[in-house]
């Protein structure tokens, strides 16, 4: 379970979301831009919310054989990177533009009051590794 707290006048603490994984959860990430919140877990998973109201799941990143352990994100212009690291002795890059760029159409659309779905995030497509780095063969011996 992941905890998602809001600061308060004061320094108050309210929870303002709680994110079930199956899991520990090792790290979490906000994007620079503050739209997506990303999580690793020990069940290898990488998850990627929507950062707000509805903190709806945007995507599952099913790459890692072993505990997810931390994740990183970075956005230029339309481009959306997560970098993730695992206990299975690999990193792997995902790109996620497709993800933040259907959530900036459904923002878009619900502020002007269309788009049919309360501004509903469509499911984006399975996201791939773009790049995985790392070989276990060349990583033995190191813990």
């Amino acid at each position: 379970i992941a905890h998602v707290w809001k600061i308060g006048e004061g320094g108050q603490l309210s929870k303002q979301q709680t994110l079930k994984h199956a899991e520990q959860v090792n790290c979490t990430m906000f994007s620079p831009d503050s739209l997506l919140l990303s999580t690793a877990a020990a069940d290898g998973h990488v998850r990627v919310y929507e950062a707000g109201r509805e903190w709806d799941e945007l995507a599952r990143l099913k790459g890692h054989s072993d505990e997810a352990n931390s994740v990183s994100l970075a956005c230029k212009g339309a481009r959306v990177l997560l970098a993730s690291a695992s206990d299975d002795k690999t990193a792997a890059v995902w790109d996620l533009s497709s993800v933040a760029v259907a959530l900036r159409v459904a923002q878009a659309r619900a502020a002007k009051g269309g788009g049919g779905g309360g501004g509903a995030v469509p499911k984006a497509p399975a996201v791939a590794p773009e790049t995985s780095v790392g070989d276990k063969g060349d990583m033995e011996g190191l813990d």
